[in-house]
């Protein structure tokens, strides 16, 4: 995937140490397979920056809307599917830092703050 590599060399880029790189990796990956399995998004946009303190995210996605914010959190997996959890793993990782509905676009924006 794309998006994956794309996060792999941004982390590389920025010298980020490899549990946070690992944590960027998962959360990247976890927002867009979200936007494709459950939002049935085809096009998809990411941005990451590195800030001194955080490492800001902005994806856009042309799925439908879905605020994560308003997504209870799961503890356990689903018995029969197995997922349910990559949001709660976005949500402990990271800050969520807006999410906007323009048109027939999502825009979410979160900061990761880095390790110390």
């Amino acid at each position: 995937m794309a998006m994956i590599a794309r996060s792999d060399n941004f982390a590389e880029a920025a010298g980020l140490s490899p549990g946070m790189a690992a944590r960027l990796t998962i959360t990247v990956e976890e927002l867009v397979a979200n936007a494709i399995e459950h939002g049935s998004a085809g096009e998809i946009t990411l941005a990451l920056v590195d800030y001194p303190e955080r490492i800001g995210l902005i994806l856009h996605d042309n799925g439908v809307e879905f605020d994560p914010r308003e997504k209870p959190l799961h503890d356990l997996p689903d018995p029969e599917t197995g997922g349910g959890v990559g949001l709660s793993l976005v949500k402990a990782w990271s800050q969520i830092d807006d999410y906007a509905r323009d048109g027939d676009r999502n825009r979410l924006s979160l900061n990761l703050p880095k390790e110390r």
